[in-house]
């Protein structure tokens, strides 16, 4: 999600410090919160990068860092709650869904949704996707 010139510029800043968790707790002092997540995914943490986009509202970015490593089971079962999550507020009982092609960030959640292979899900989470899907294709057939 960052580029390769912020995580060279992040790396070579790191050599300041004796050691990574040491550049941590300093990112993490002064809320410098997108080197503290790049930091962290440098690390080989990147449930925990994406955990900080989301606590600071960047929830598309944590989502796709969670994504990008679903061989992590860590990040498996986030971006998982994460999509559902997302689907869900949009697509709650009780509000009609949009057509996903004039609500954009509908269809990115349905997006990120798609990508997950249904082996990654549960039976209840599956169920739960193409429920919500299914919803979107029923209230936009109807209301067209």
């Amino acid at each position: 999600m960052h580029s390769k010139t912020t995580k060279t510029s992040i790396s070579k800043a790191t050599e300041l410090f004796d050691t990574a968790e040491e550049a941590l707790d300093f990112v993490a002092e002064y809320e410098l919160d997108v080197a503290r997540a790049t930091l962290l995914q440098i690390g080989g943490r990147p449930a925990d990068a994406a955990e900080v986009h989301i606590a600071e509202g960047r929830t598309i970015e944590g989502i796709q860092i969670f994504l990008e490593n679903l061989t992590d089971e860590d990040c498996t079962r986030h971006a998982v709650d994460h999509v559902l999550r997302a689907l869900w507020q949009h697509l709650s009982f009780g509000v009609s869904a949009t057509d996903p092609k004039v609500d954009p960030l509908l269809e990115h959640w349905l997006g990120l949704a798609a990508k997950l292979d249904d082996e990654l899900l549960g039976p209840s989470d599956r169920d739960e996707v193409r429920l919500r899907t299914y919803v979107i294709v029923i209230d936009t057939e109807l209301y067209q």
